[in-house]
């Protein structure tokens, strides 16, 4: 999201500095944001805990080269979520929105400037700061609520349902992936936008890394935090199972982050067209 359209100013670029940091902005000719460097271009991929100021990119103190690499990956990362925002609100609309693991909170406040309304993120770090600063220069009103999946569980804290819910890259990072599926689909009245490592197998299959990844004082079963995932054949028949019955990929561009990070990711807009809203999830 380029913040310079909205006519940022100097003292709040440098307030930007401070709040912004994981997802792609640009808040100045010279400084920019985002994890999308690190995920091309670390040796380990991003698959570490970072400091957040390890994502702000300052030209002039970076390398040349690694500026451009930087702005380049970010930028392609950005491309990528507002092709997910567009198709959401060319689909649905005026609709309700709510983003599950919102982080700074791109996707709600994107969703919010596309004329969506009621957009409500939830993250287990407090964005509070990111999501009022955003709500400041662009003139959207969205909710940030300090609430995270809780797979003991396997609910969200005063998580209401909204029409479409976003979960963007956050499956991978939970342990019981089929009760989080069941609830991110209790909250979606219309639609799940998901998008997920995917197994390449019509069998049923759940695939797990080592524990404790990201989150070393996670106990077990709730420690698996890296690149969790379902095969095609049960992330299709679990989305079915829960009332979807129009699932479309949003299918990669050359616009986006390179083919080979993409990897078996699929973005899948899952949406309940003949069928009426329901669920079965407990406690919610």
């Amino acid at each position: 999201m380029d913040l310079r359209k909205f006519g940022i100013t100097q003292n709040q670029v440098q307030a930007a500095r401070e709040c912004l940091n994981y997802q792609p902005f640009i808040l100045s000719d010279e400084i920019i944001t985002g994890v999308a460097y690190s995920w091309l271009h670390h040796q380990d991929g991003g698959r570490r805990a970072y400091g957040l100021h390890e994502f702000v990119f300052d030209r002039s103190v970076e390398a040349e080269d690694v500026w451009r690499k930087a702005y380049d990956a970010n930028r392609r990362l950005a491309t990528m979520y507002d092709c997910f925002l567009d198709r959401i609100a060319e689909r649905f609309p005026g609709c309700s929105l709510a983003d599950m693991a919102c982080n700074n909170g791109y996707f709600v406040v994107g969703a919010a400037l596309r004329g969506l309304r009621t957009c409500t993120g939830f993250d287990r770090a407090d964005y509070s700061s990111s999501v009022s600063f955003l709500c400041s220069l662009t003139g959207v009103d969205v909710e940030f609520r300090h609430r995270s999946y809780d797979s003991w569980n396997h609910t969200v804290q005063d998580f209401a349902p909204h029409d479409i819910v976003v979960a963007s890259q956050i499956m991978q990072h939970i342990s019981d992936p089929l009760y989080f599926l069941s609830f991110v689909a209790s909250r979606a009245k219309k639609a799940l936008l998901l998008f997920t490592g995917m197994g390449d197998t019509d069998e049923l299959l759940m695939y797990y890394q080592q524990p404790n990844r990201f989150y070393k004082d996670a106990k077990f079963p709730v420690c698996f935090d890296n690149d969790v995932g379902l095969s095609r054949g049960l992330l299709f028949k679990s989305l079915d199972m829960l009332g979807f019955d129009e699932i479309t990929e949003i299918p990669w561009e050359e616009s986006w982050l390179n083919k080979s990070w993409y990897g078996s990711q699929k973005v899948l807009l899952c949406v309940r067209s003949q069928r009426s809203y329901f669920h079965h999830h407990k406690n919610v």
